[in-house]
Protein backbone atom coordinates (compact mmCIF):
# COMPACT_ATOMS: atom_id res chain seq x y z
CA UNK A 1 0.00 0.00 0.00
CA UNK A 2 1.51 3.55 -1.17
CA UNK A 3 0.45 6.87 -0.26
CA UNK A 4 1.56 8.48 -3.98
CA UNK A 5 -2.00 8.69 -6.02
CA UNK A 6 -2.51 6.79 -8.65
CA UNK A 7 -4.68 8.12 -11.62
CA UNK A 8 -7.10 5.77 -13.75
CA UNK A 9 -5.43 3.59 -15.93
CA UNK A 10 -2.01 4.19 -14.88
CA UNK A 11 -1.62 0.40 -13.35
CA UNK A 12 1.48 -1.37 -14.71
CA UNK A 13 3.33 2.00 -14.35
CA UNK A 14 6.88 2.34 -12.95
CA UNK A 15 6.67 3.34 -9.18
CA UNK A 16 9.81 5.55 -8.42
CA UNK A 17 11.51 7.12 -5.06
CA UNK A 18 12.49 10.41 -4.30
CA UNK A 19 16.16 9.11 -6.35
CA UNK A 20 14.51 7.66 -9.31
CA UNK A 21 14.59 4.39 -8.36
CA UNK A 22 12.19 1.82 -10.03
CA UNK A 23 10.54 0.47 -6.73
CA UNK A 24 7.60 -1.54 -7.77
CA UNK A 25 4.74 -1.16 -10.18
CA UNK A 26 1.41 0.61 -9.87
CA UNK A 27 -1.81 -2.20 -9.68
CA UNK A 28 -4.61 -0.19 -8.07
CA UNK A 29 -5.98 2.30 -6.47
CA UNK A 30 -9.79 3.21 -4.63
CA UNK A 31 -10.91 6.56 -4.98
CA UNK A 32 -13.09 6.06 -1.74
CA UNK A 33 -10.27 4.58 0.16
CA UNK A 34 -8.69 7.93 1.46
CA UNK A 35 -6.22 7.70 -0.59
CA UNK A 36 -5.65 3.91 -0.50
CA UNK A 37 -3.26 2.83 -3.97
CA UNK A 38 -1.35 -0.59 -4.35
CA UNK A 39 1.44 -1.65 -5.73
CA UNK A 40 4.11 -4.62 -6.29
CA UNK A 41 7.30 -4.46 -4.94
CA UNK A 42 9.81 -4.45 -7.48
CA UNK A 43 11.78 -7.09 -5.83
CA UNK A 44 8.51 -9.98 -5.84
CA UNK A 45 7.76 -8.85 -9.60
CA UNK A 46 9.31 -12.24 -10.13
CA UNK A 47 7.01 -13.88 -7.56
CA UNK A 48 3.76 -13.42 -9.59
CA UNK A 49 1.93 -16.36 -11.38
CA UNK A 50 1.97 -15.88 -15.06
CA UNK A 51 -0.76 -18.30 -15.08
CA UNK A 52 -3.36 -15.96 -14.02
CA UNK A 53 -3.93 -17.58 -10.74
CA UNK A 54 -4.50 -15.12 -7.76
CA UNK A 55 -1.76 -15.17 -5.59
CA UNK A 56 -2.33 -13.39 -1.73
CA UNK A 57 0.16 -10.53 -0.81
CA UNK A 58 0.94 -12.42 2.24
CA UNK A 59 2.27 -15.21 0.10
CA UNK A 60 4.67 -12.86 -2.06
CA UNK A 61 6.13 -11.06 1.42
CA UNK A 62 6.35 -14.72 2.97
CA UNK A 63 8.49 -15.37 -0.14
CA UNK A 64 11.22 -12.54 0.14
CA UNK A 65 12.21 -12.02 4.20
CA UNK A 66 13.58 -13.80 6.98
CA UNK A 67 12.39 -13.90 10.78
CA UNK A 68 14.11 -13.06 13.65
CA UNK A 69 15.68 -16.01 15.33
CA UNK A 70 14.71 -15.50 18.71
CA UNK A 71 11.06 -14.36 17.58
CA UNK A 72 9.85 -16.97 14.68
CA UNK A 73 6.61 -14.43 14.22
CA UNK A 74 8.54 -11.23 13.52
CA UNK A 75 9.71 -10.50 10.23
CA UNK A 76 13.81 -9.39 10.20
CA UNK A 77 14.18 -6.07 9.07
CA UNK A 78 16.80 -6.25 7.38
CA UNK A 79 15.72 -9.07 4.96
CA UNK A 80 13.25 -7.07 3.83
CA UNK A 81 15.37 -3.73 2.97
CA UNK A 82 19.20 -5.12 2.97
CA UNK A 83 20.36 -3.76 -0.31
CA UNK A 84 19.15 0.12 1.78
CA UNK A 85 20.04 -0.42 4.92
CA UNK A 86 22.89 -1.98 7.18
CA UNK A 87 22.79 -3.91 10.76
CA UNK A 88 24.13 -1.32 13.17
CA UNK A 89 23.64 -2.91 16.42
CA UNK A 90 21.45 -5.13 18.94
CA UNK A 91 20.75 -4.81 22.26
CA UNK A 92 18.31 -5.25 25.89
CA UNK A 93 16.62 -3.04 27.41
CA UNK A 94 16.01 -4.87 30.95
CA UNK A 95 13.75 -2.39 32.08
CA UNK A 96 11.41 -3.07 29.69
CA UNK A 97 12.57 -6.75 28.72
CA UNK A 98 12.92 -5.50 25.17
CA UNK A 99 15.00 -6.66 22.95
CA UNK A 100 15.95 -4.02 20.20
CA UNK A 101 17.38 -4.16 17.18
CA UNK A 102 18.89 -0.86 15.25
CA UNK A 103 19.60 -0.58 11.61
CA UNK A 104 21.43 2.45 9.44
CA UNK A 105 19.70 3.34 6.07
CA UNK A 106 22.69 3.34 3.43
CA UNK A 107 20.83 6.77 2.11
CA UNK A 108 19.79 8.73 5.50
CA UNK A 109 16.82 10.58 2.96
CA UNK A 110 14.98 6.89 3.01
CA UNK A 111 14.60 6.50 7.04
CA UNK A 112 10.94 6.85 6.93
CA UNK A 113 10.40 4.96 3.53
CA UNK A 114 12.30 2.24 4.88
CA UNK A 115 10.43 2.57 8.61
CA UNK A 116 6.66 2.74 6.95
CA UNK A 117 8.01 -0.10 4.12
CA UNK A 118 8.50 -2.76 7.52
CA UNK A 119 5.45 -1.32 9.43
CA UNK A 120 3.02 -2.47 6.07
CA UNK A 121 4.90 -5.51 5.97
CA UNK A 122 4.09 -6.02 9.84
CA UNK A 123 0.43 -5.21 8.84
CA UNK A 124 0.23 -7.54 5.99
CA UNK A 125 1.44 -10.31 8.59
CA UNK A 126 -0.98 -9.88 10.85
CA UNK A 127 0.24 -7.86 13.01
CA UNK A 128 -2.22 -5.39 14.73
CA UNK A 129 -1.89 -1.66 14.93
CA UNK A 130 -2.60 -0.67 18.74
CA UNK A 131 -0.55 2.46 19.21
CA UNK A 132 1.88 5.31 18.33
CA UNK A 133 3.40 8.20 20.41
CA UNK A 134 6.19 10.64 19.82
CA UNK A 135 9.19 9.78 22.04
CA UNK A 136 12.34 11.83 21.64
CA UNK A 137 10.23 14.17 18.64
CA UNK A 138 9.82 10.89 16.55
CA UNK A 139 7.03 8.79 15.99
CA UNK A 140 6.63 5.55 17.38
CA UNK A 141 4.16 2.68 16.33
CA UNK A 142 2.94 -0.25 18.47
CA UNK A 143 2.38 -3.39 17.03
CA UNK A 144 1.04 -7.08 18.46
CA UNK A 145 2.13 -9.58 16.74
CA UNK A 146 -0.44 -12.26 15.30
CA UNK A 147 0.73 -14.90 18.13
CA UNK A 148 -0.59 -12.09 21.02
CA UNK A 149 2.73 -12.72 22.93
CA UNK A 150 4.77 -9.84 21.54
CA UNK A 151 5.15 -6.35 21.10
CA UNK A 152 6.63 -4.21 18.38
CA UNK A 153 7.72 -0.59 18.40
CA UNK A 154 8.88 0.48 15.20
CA UNK A 155 10.74 4.29 15.22
CA UNK A 156 13.87 6.56 14.26
CA UNK A 157 16.06 6.95 17.13
CA UNK A 158 18.83 9.24 17.33
CA UNK A 159 22.36 8.13 18.50
CA UNK A 160 25.48 10.14 18.67
CA UNK A 161 23.77 12.38 16.06
CA UNK A 162 22.81 9.82 13.50
CA UNK A 163 19.23 8.45 12.62
CA UNK A 164 18.67 4.88 12.54
CA UNK A 165 15.74 2.55 12.43
CA UNK A 166 14.61 0.75 15.73
CA UNK A 167 13.02 -2.47 15.81
CA UNK A 168 12.35 -3.27 19.77
CA UNK A 169 10.58 -6.37 20.52
CA UNK A 170 9.06 -6.83 24.20
CA UNK A 171 6.32 -9.05 25.86
CA UNK A 172 2.76 -8.14 25.60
Amino acid sequence: MISAPISSGSSGGALVNSTGQVIGVTNASYSDGQNLNLAVPINLLGSLSRDKTPVPLSELFKKSFTYYASFPTIPDFISLNGSTSTFYRQGYEAEFQATFYMYAPKNPDDIYLLRNDYLDLLIVEGFTYFSSGVVGGYDVYYLADPSEKWSVSVGVITEYGKEYIIVMVMPL
